[in-house]
């Protein structure tokens, strides 16, 4: 099975009009990421998809994103990037294939991965960012 029919297949129970691309993305520490061009809703549109760790309990794990993810809504400024998840036609954020389980998140155009902080200007962002949490 061609690649792309393989991942509309385990992406089905969302609403992408088609996949154009996939592709690994980043490091994967923790999970394995990918970036994937897809039409949704009738726009053509890059979003992050990741399998998650296994080691991670779903339930929970999906109960503390959406906590914080409404957190950080409340909090967020006009225009400012969020991470923000993509629900399935169930209204769910996971989405399971064979024993594997996937999110998907919109793609935050600029937005940059740090696998290592390696300078102090680093830590100070980081900083930043939990205090304004």
């Amino acid at each position: 099975m061609d690649k792309l029919k393989k991942i509309e297949k385990i992406f089905k129970s969302y609403s992408f009009d088609r996949i154009y691309a996939f592709k690994e993305y980043g490091q994967g520490k923790i999970n394995k990421t990918h970036l994937m061009e897809a039409a949704f809703k009738g726009q053509r549109k890059k979003f992050i998809a990741q399998i998650i760790n296994p080691k991670f309990r779903i339930k929970t794990l999906a109960r503390n994103f959406e906590i914080c993810h409404a957190h950080l809504e409340k909090k967020a400024k006009k225009n400012q990037a969020l991470l923000t998840p993509v629900k399935n036609q169930k209204g769910e954020i996971f989405v399971k294939h064979q024993n594997d389980f996937w999110r998907i998140f919109e793609f935050i155009q600029g937005g940059r991965q740090i696998d290592q902080i390696k300078t102090a200007r680093q830590a100070g962002q980081v900083g930043k960012a939990f205090a304004r949490f």
